[in-house]
């Protein structure tokens, strides 16, 4: 599964369907969004904790 994640705060961001781009939830449309490769699995332990209101931030930085 492949999730974005914002390379400032680490939070995973979302699809805005308006402008068609991914959007930090924290930093907002400006911050720079990567793509990452996750197991299914890790992507649904993200979710159920953020359903906990436990946001887990990711320490993601971009290959070049």
């Amino acid at each position: 599964a492949t999730i974005y994640v914002c390379l400032e705060c680490g939070l995973e961001s979302y699809y805005d369907a308006r402008e068609e781009r991914f959007v930090c939830p924290v930093d907002g449309p400006d911050s720079p969004i990567v793509p990452v490769n996750v197991s299914y699995a890790f992507k649904l332990l993200l979710d159920e904790l953020k359903s906990m209101t436990i946001y887990p931030r990711l320490n993601v930085k971009e290959v070049v």
